[in-house]
């Protein structure tokens, strides 16, 4: 007599095996459907229906791979990319501003002062009492578009592009005839020469260069200085027909940046916030409610161990340690100078991923020497083993329920 055991084995295989095939045959099903006519509802079109239902695809022709350089993170690697700083700067002739020579341009504001050797003269009465002093100040003139100033009781003189001693000199040959023994001093009240602030600055202005100069800090001081904070500040210089930008964070804290201005620049104060973005099994994911990925500079300076620790740290239960990257757009001309090979000869950037390993205690102090840039991509992979974990994930519920089949037929 066959046991009971013997009886149910077949129909356990039976309902196994129809499962099974009922299973194969909707993953089938639904593997097929990669057109208009889906068999489970979604709320968008899937990758395959988008691709087949476009009229032109040039992409299909068109290599997906972009070529990059890995450079394992190094001091080496870190030295030369501290040595060769590519965050925005002005360049160095910015700086190199020839001093203006100390001349009389149209639009300058002269003043004059004559003495004379007593009184009695042209300038000071005889009458004592009648005013302190042996001198008298002339008010102030602006040189007119010819280049002339009135000189009293001298007339019109043309002043352009004399040095104020060559101009005093001139005065006293003017008025030796007629004052007693006259002694002239002239100086320069103000320059014609004007310098504009404006964008995120409290108060946008446009003034005058002093005789001294003027620096870039000192032109956004007298604009109420910038609204934003300093390493979220841009500051765009316009000179002629160039352009160049800096942080201003970085104008305040290396003095070469502040560079001289010249008449006729022009400074334009914006906010440019700088964020990066962190992928990959990290922390933040995982253990908050918060999704974003993308974080911005709370400082001038962030490293990539900060932005790390910003994301959450890695993940203790999915996170590869021994793979953290940073993905960046560095400079073909710097590549080269490294002595690396840059795949497109012709390209301006060529994309360059850093790889560093965390489990190398040596490894933590570069990763907080390497600054980050804005735009940079902080890549932490999956240890390989949370696929076998997802893969058990997925077939998990099926053995339990092959198990509580079997429970059920089999007392």
């Amino acid at each position: 007599m066959r046991s009971r055991q013997a009886t149910t084995a077949p129909l356990i295989m039976r309902r196994r095996g129809g499962s099974f095939a009922l299973l194969l045959s909707v993953l089938a099903l639904v593997g097929c459907t990669g057109h208009p006519q889906r068999f489970l509802p979604a709320d968008s079109p899937d990758g395959p229906a988008v691709r087949l239902g476009a009229s032109l695809n040039p992409a299909a022709d068109q290599r997906s791979a972009l070529p990059y350089l890995l450079l394992p993170l190094s001091p080496a690697i870190l030295a030369r990319l501290r040595s060769e700083d590519a965050a925005p700067a002005f360049p160095p002739e910015m700086s190199r501003i020839a001093p203006a020579p100390n001349v009389i341009g149209i639009g300058d504001v002269i003043s004059m002062t004559i003495f004379e050797a007593r009184a009695g003269g042209l300038f000071v009465p005889e009458e004592p009492g009648a005013r302190p002093g042996n001198f008298v100040q002339i008010p102030a003139q602006e040189v007119d578009r010819t280049g002339t100033i009135t000189i009293p009781f001298g007339g019109s003189m043309r002043v352009l592009g004399l040095s104020p001693a060559e101009l005093e000199r001139r005065i006293v040959e003017r008025l030796g005839n007629r004052a007693l023994e006259p002694q002239v001093v002239v100086s320069r009240q103000r320059i014609a020469g004007v310098v504009s602030v404006l964008g995120e600055v409290n108060n946008t202005t446009r003034f005058t260069i002093d005789p001294s100069g003027e620096r870039l800090l000192g032109a956004i001081a007298r604009a109420g200085g910038p609204r934003p904070p300093l390493w979220e500040t841009m500051v765009t210089l316009h000179r002629g027909g160039a352009i160049s930008r800096a942080l201003l964070s970085d104008v305040a804290r290396r003095p070469e940046q502040n560079v001289p201005l010249s008449p006729g620049d022009v400074l334009v104060v914006e906010r440019e916030p700088r964020f990066f973005l962190v992928i990959g099994a990290v922390g933040q994911a995982f253990y908050t409610n918060s999704v974003t990925r993308r974080f911005s500079f709370d400082g001038p300076r962030i490293t990539m161990a900060d932005g790390i620790s910003r994301a959450g740290g890695l993940h203790e239960d999915r996170a590869d340690p021994r793979a953290v990257f940073l993905l960046r757009q560095e400079p073909a001309a710097r590549m080269r100078a490294l002595g690396l090979p840059v795949p497109d000869e012709a390209a301006e950037t060529v994309p360059t991923v850093y790889w560093v390993d965390l489990l190398e205690p040596g490894a933590i102090f570069l990763a907080n020497s390497f600054p980050m840039r804005a735009q940079d991509v902080l890549l932490v992979s999956s240890a390989p083993f949370t696929d076998v974990s997802r893969a058990l994930g997925l077939l998990l519920p099926f053995a339990q329920s092959g198990a509580a089949g079997r429970a059920t037929v089999a007392p």
